[in-house]
């Protein structure tokens, strides 16, 4: 029995120490969350600020450039082209990049109706390019001043095949325009391009009462010659033209087709350096319609008519004047003598460049 009190005795003892060490174990078990509690807090409260800020900061900027800088973006876009679309309509520069500055009106281009083209490939282009009607373009590709009297000339709707002769028959042109010459630049020398060309001239005014154009060789952009070799060859043909007292002119229309390096602008190259580009053409046709408005030779048969009813009034003054007649000279006589000086001195005026012309 005493045993049975001593073990429900030290039974008891452990069961209060062990409550005892519980008990004093409660603090430690409390403190753990206060410790706890206040990291856990303060993480939430910097979480917060912090997305708070970053919410601010985030809000502000979107709120800035959705607001404003698309509307000011948008704005200088929608104006600018118009401002620049404004200026090109009122400013017309004469520049062969200026597609409306060479352009000929129908008036102006009336001309054309009256005048035959006649040439190498680069002449072709006139009527290739719809410049000109082929009825007043007669070419042929590999035609020079060497071998001109090899070729014929396809004419009218039955494509006849004619001669040189022939086609100024059937066409009775007022103004005959001769264009070639590349074809000849690396085959003869100058000299023989010249005398070449001067038969090519001797038919035409032998076969037709045309004023007839020597046109000279246009800039290159090409190893095939040299803008210097076009130079000498052009020289020729403009001292040629200057022998001949009435009826044969000179023109160069490849001035506006150069750049400032002296060589075919490139925007005016046909594709090879040497033939040219469709809009060359209208420049070609503008340089032609005032290089005839400076000779006067526009309109022949009037020029013509003016002054031979110039020459007869001056006729008239010299004869009524004249002191030196004899008694027995009649009238006839004297308007016979006078009519062949004042020809001489009124139809073959001097011009710019040595060319006479009627």
């Amino acid at each position: 029995m005493k045993s049975a009190r001593y073990l429900t005795a030290f039974l008891a003892v452990i069961i209060m120490f062990t409550m005892t060490a519980c008990s004093d174990k409660e603090p430690e078990v409390i403190d753990v969350p206060q410790v706890l509690i206040p990291h856990t807090s303060s993480t939430t409260q910097q979480t917060t600020t912090t997305a708070e800020e970053q919410t601010t900061t985030a809000s502000e900027p979107q709120t800035t450039t959705t607001a404003t800088e698309p509307v000011e973006v948008t704005a200088p876009e929608t104006s600018e082209p118009v401002e620049i679309t404004e200026e090109a309509e009122t400013e017309e520069p004469l520049d062969p990049m200026d597609y409306g500055a060479y352009l000929l009106d129908s008036e102006e281009m009336e001309f054309t109706e009256r005048s035959i083209f006649v040439g190498d490939s680069i002449c072709k282009g006139f009527g290739t390019y719809n410049v000109l009607s082929f009825s007043h373009v007669y070419a042929n590709g590999s035609m020079g001043t060497r071998n001109f009297n090899e070729y014929t000339f396809t004419y009218g709707k039955k494509n006849e095949q004619i001669d040189f002769t022939e086609l100024l028959h059937r066409t009775q042109p007022e103004l005959v325009f001769l264009s070639m010459g590349m074809n000849d630049i690396n085959m003869i020398q100058p000299s023989k391009y010249r005398s070449n060309y001067a038969k090519i001239v001797d038919t035409a005014l032998r076969e037709s009462d045309a004023v007839v154009y020597l046109c000279g060789m246009t800039p290159v952009r090409s190893n095939f010659t040299s803008n210097e070799r076009i130079e000498y060859f052009n020289a020729e043909l403009q001292q040629l033209a200057a022998e001949y007292p009435e009826r044969v002119c000179y023109v160069y229309y490849g001035h506006h087709m150069m750049n400032d390096e002296g060589v075919l602008n490139n925007q005016l190259d046909g594709g090879d350096g040497v033939h040219l580009a469709p809009y060359a053409y209208r420049i070609a046709l503008w340089e032609i319609y005032h290089t005839l408005l400076e000779d006067g030779t526009l309109y022949p048969k009037a020029m013509n008519a003016d002054e031979t009813t110039e020459a007869t009034a001056e006729i008239s003054e010299e004869a009524e004047s004249a002191e030196a007649v004899t008694v027995d000279a009649t009238s006839e006589t004297i308007v016979e003598v006078v009519t062949e000086e004042a020809y001489e001195e009124t139809s073959a005026p001097e011009l710019s460049g040595g060319i006479r012309v009627e």
